[in-house]
């Protein structure tokens, strides 16, 4: 909803994590070509639209690419540890040599959809403070009488 939408941007820096995260690509290509095709495509393209993107090369260019996008922290993935979090060397696939990380990286989720379940939890707990004080304010208990 669009309430939900407003509450979690009003609120974002409530949700960021304990250590930055990257927002990207991994992919592997089978040689050096296919891999400056898709880097010069997706540097080209906003990011919103890198999954469609992403789908349409891997349907041109079959068993030559394999792809991955997510969120990554720290120690979910090799290959962004080694680029982005200056880890330790890794050994390329042996099928898929060359590797593309491409992406930046993030203090919190940027949408939503990426937040998850606890916007919605925050914000129905809001809902029932605000409903809570409108009944309190509406109606007056006594107890005893």
């Amino acid at each position: 909803s669009v309430a939900l939408e407003n509450y979690f941007k009003e609120h974002r820096s409530s949700y960021y994590w304990d250590a930055p995260r990257f927002k990207g690509v991994v992919a592997h290509c089978t040689n050096k070509t296919v891999a400056k095709q898709l880097q010069k495509i997706l540097k080209k393209t906003p990011r919103e639209r890198w999954k469609d993107v992403l789908e349409e090369f891997s349907i041109a260019h079959g068993q030559d690419v394999i792809c991955e996008m997510a969120i990554f922290a720290r120690g979910d993935n090799s290959f962004v540890d080694r680029k982005i979090y200056k880890g330790k060397r890794v050994s390329s696939l042996p099928t898929h040599p060359f590797t593309l990380v491409l992406g930046k990286k993030i203090k919190g989720p940027e949408t939503l959809d990426e937040a998850g379940q606890k916007v919605l939890v925050d914000y129905r707990k809001l809902l029932l403070k605000q409903w809570e004080s409108v009944l309190l304010a509406t109606f007056k208990s006594e107890i005893g009488k």
